[in-house]
């Protein structure tokens, strides 16, 4: 009886110690932008389907100079963590950054009982005019656009419509050094 238990214990310890290298040893995880964009690459035309209300945005439509695309699911729970951080981010920078959500969920049903689990948790935070909530039913803008693999992943767009950073994984929205990285596209 002994040894199996110190068996199952073993167990559990190592599938601890693999999940922990494996969100710890990927590129970008919990990094500062890496300017995974290269050169500044245009914002191709993208509109998709509004996640609360029928119709469409455009994104290049949006009257705010910074736009923040983030990828989101979810089941994503990294996602939902750092929501609360980008909301008072987009608040902080008073109307300059626009925070596009795009949900990849297989269906809308499950990104509106997120959307609703955030709104119940952040209730000023998320009726913020410069958050915009989007679904990506076909997944041709996740993943064919924008070739996300990971979710939470946030491009940053600058006032020219240019895609000038990636990141890809978890980040510290809260920063200092994000704030005066947006000032600095403006």
């Amino acid at each position: 009886m002994k040894i199996k238990i110190l068996i199952v214990v073993a167990f559990i310890i190592i599938a601890i110690s693999a999940v922990t290298y494996d969100m710890y040893s990927q590129p970008n995880m919990i990094t500062a932008p890496q300017n995974n964009v290269q050169t500044a690459m245009s914002l191709p035309n993208i509109t998709a389907p509004l996640l609360l209300n029928e119709g469409d945005l455009n994104i290049h439509n949006l009257k705010e100079p910074i736009i923040l695309l983030n990828f989101w699911a979810s089941w994503c729970t990294v996602c939902m963590a750092e929501m609360d951080d980008l909301f008072k981010l987009v608040s902080d920078m008073d109307g300059k950054v626009a925070l596009v959500t795009l949900s990849i969920d297989e269906v809308p049903e499950h990104a509106l009982k997120a959307y609703k689990f955030l709104e119940a948790r952040y209730p000023e935070s998320i009726q913020n005019k410069h958050i915009y909530w989007l679904f990506d039913a076909d997944k041709n803008i996740s993943l064919k656009t924008f070739n996300v693999n990971k979710t939470p992943e946030t491009i940053i767009i600058d006032h020219q419509r240019n895609m000038v950073d990636k990141i890809v994984g978890v980040y510290d929205w809260s920063s200092e050094s994000i704030r005066q990285k947006l000032k600095s596209y403006l």
